[in-house]
């Protein structure tokens, strides 16, 4: 039988390769340090007990500060100063307790710098009565009864107690400072205290880490997403080939913390950073965090030269 060369040939079915999905690089949740959450009794009693015994002694200064200091400008420096003090004092007791819980860290922030605030209040006003020779008051009387506190404030607030070139300052004026000043107080201990807290802590050796400045500064020759990846890589030397030099203002600076007691935990930071040059010639720096928190080990703080 002949053969018909006029039938198209059957197709065969082609192979098509599998699209592949789009690579992304998520870094495991074990690459970054953060806080094991653990909040010790001990610690706890000394960040409260420590923070108290310092909040309501500064209290006491603070509050006769304001009462005899003539100048305006002078009582909010030393708004400014009882707000980095408290922080620190807080902060300190935190740090010694080794809390590594942030919430709860906060939180006795919180309870210390309202209770001292509270003693504040109640000692300015002891303060002024003694000062109008009202001996009729006393400190315990004042910081026992709350609502005759609030009604005293009341009263002070109507009349007003200093004035600020040459008007009396009362009513919702002196109500918008006493909000400023409660502000100012309130907010420096929680972000000083939050800051005290949030090195990383060496489990092993149940100690907080040191930071080293400067480990190394490299050039901007990657985009801050690239950088991630290359920190991500392990790849070093794509930065270690390029340092910064003297004339860059925008470049990365990596910093480390590390325990000097094993010499094993190492958390890394890396930070963009923007040199402005004011009009007298001296540059203003400018961070941007890029990563934070990335654990490397012994080896690879070596590669980076430290």
């Amino acid at each position: 039988m002949p053969i018909d060369f006029t039938k198209p040939e059957p197709q065969l079915p082609q192979w098509v390769a599998p699209a592949s999905p789009p690579l992304t690089f998520t870094p495991l949740p074990e690459s970054y340090y953060k806080h094991s959450g653990k909040a010790p009794l001990l610690g706890l009693l000394a960040g409260l007990g420590g923070g108290l015994l310092i909040g309501i002694g500064l209290a006491f200064a603070y509050s006769y500060v304001i009462v005899y200091l003539p100048f305006v400008y002078l009582r909010v420096l030393a708004t400014i100063g009882y707000g980095f003090a408290l922080a620190f004092g807080v902060g300190f007791g935190l740090q010694t307790g080794k809390i590594r819980n942030t919430p709860v860290a906060l939180a006795i922030v919180g309870v210390v710098t309202l209770i001292s605030f509270y003693f504040v209040w109640g000692i300015w006003v002891f303060a002024e009565f003694q000062r109008a020779d009202n001996e009729d008051v006393t400190l315990i009387g004042v910081l026992t009864s709350p609502f005759v506190l609030w009604e005293v404030i009341h009263k002070i607030n109507e009349t007003g107690v200093w004035g600020f070139r040459g008007t009396n300052v009362s009513g919702i004026a002196l109500w918008v400072v006493w909000i400023v000043e409660a502000v100012i107080i309130f907010s420096i201990p929680l972000l000083g205290g939050w800051g005290l807290v949030s090195d990383p802590f060496c489990e092993t050796c149940d100690r907080w880490t040191e930071e080293e400045n400067a480990v190394r500064e490299f050039k901007r020759v990657a985009s801050p997403a690239e950088l991630k990846e290359i920190l991500r890589r392990k790849d070093y030397g794509a930065l270690l080939g390029h340092p910064r030099r003297a004339g860059d203002e925008v470049f990365y600076r990596a910093s480390v913390h590390k325990c000097k007691n094993c010499n094993v935990f190492h958390v890394l930071k890396v930070e963009e950073i923007t040199l402005a040059i004011d009009q007298n010639g001296k540059a203003n720096e400018s961070k941007t965090p890029i990563v934070e928190n990335l654990l490397i080990n012994a080896s690879e703080m070596a590669a980076l030269g430290s």
